[in-house]
């Protein structure tokens, strides 16, 4: 026991000193972190660069649409020509742009269009998704990875398929993402035209899941043309459906329909919309939706019809004949 408490084991130990009051805080000297300068975003997992990118979307996604139109006063061919521009794109363009120059598709080009929503959302120095985009411009990494979900929300609407292919020549950054896109207006042209500017299209829309057509009219007499259908609008959907990732054509039905203002004069009823979707995009839309009702078209059986219903006729014209 002597020895230990010699050693001082098992006494107790004097209380310390209080500490004195820490100065009063000046926020002007006070230490603050500072990240690095350059930070290497790259160097995070692919999973946490998109919760970066989805951290810079707005909120408000409604507005995720650009819609294309003609101005007034362009509608004749005539006064383009008069006035030396065109009045409407034409397909050598599409095919073959031009690049670094002030034509087509160039700025020059823009008067003759009314682009909505375009500026704000992706040119103006203050536009919402301006850091994205900047980031997208970065590597051909973030490209991948931004654009896709940029676009993912996004619709893009245009009054023909010639402006549709323009948009996707002058804005090349932007369209190969988009997989909404809606064509508002009946083309007008000979299928063997309409396969090249469709072949334009697809190629400068690689990704689409939701392709609506609308002024696809249904109103012909069967007993006449054997389908209700026009064969170059038949021949359109054989066409779209073998050069896209698109799977399936069908008559859309929603609130956005206004039908076909001929049916009270022929007595038929005619939907004029159709869509092609992917199998993810119909699941979304339509068959976990109220939204929209989608009517598959078995454009081959169709095809068949308007055929047998050729061969018919000209056997009759035959016998006439004779």
């Amino acid at each position: 026991m002597a020895a230990a408490d010699a050693r001082g084991i098992g006494q107790s130990t004097p209380p310390l000193p209080p500490l004195p009051p820490l100065p009063p805080l000046d926020k002007r000297t006070a230490p603050t972190y500072k990240g690095p300068e350059n930070f290497d975003l790259m160097r995070l997992p692919p999973e946490l660069r998109l919760k970066v990118y989805e951290q810079l979307l707005p909120t408000d996604r409604s507005t995720f649409f650009v819609e294309v139109h003609r101005r007034p006063g362009t509608a004749s061919n005539f006064r383009a020509r008069k006035s030396g521009r065109q009045a409407w794109p034409q397909l050598a363009d599409v095919e073959r742009p031009a690049k670094g120059s002030s034509g087509f598709p160039g700025k020059g080009d823009m008067e003759w269009f009314w682009i909505v929503n375009d500026w704000a959302l992706l040119r103006k120095p203050d536009a919402v998704l301006k850091p994205l985009v900047n980031l997208a411009k970065a590597c051909r990494t973030t490209h991948a990875e931004v654009m896709p979900l940029v676009c993912k929300d996004f619709l893009l609407e245009v009054t023909d398929l010639s402006i549709a292919c323009w948009y996707a020549c002058a804005r090349p950054f932007f369209t190969p993402s988009i997989t909404t896109l809606h064509i508002t207006a009946e083309i007008y042209m000979r299928h063997y035209l309409r396969e090249r500017w469709l072949t334009q299209l697809l190629l400068r829309f690689p990704n689409l899941e939701y392709f609506k057509i609308s002024g696809v009219h249904s109103h012909k007499r069967i007993s006449q043309y054997g389908t209700r259908y026009m064969k170059d609008d038949l021949l359109m959907m054989r066409f779209i459906l073998s050069n896209a990732k698109l799977e399936r054509v069908g008559t859309v039905f929603d609130d956005s329909d206004d039908g076909c203002e001929d049916d009270g004069l022929l007595g038929i009823d005619c939907s004029p919309t159709i869509a092609f979707v992917t199998g993810n995009a119909f699941e979304k839309l339509f068959q976990n939706s109220t939204e929209g009702v989608f009517a598959d078209i078995d454009f081959e059986a169709e095809l068949k019809k308007s055929e047998s219903c050729v061969m018919v006729e000209k056997s009759k014209k035959r016998k006439r004949r004779s």
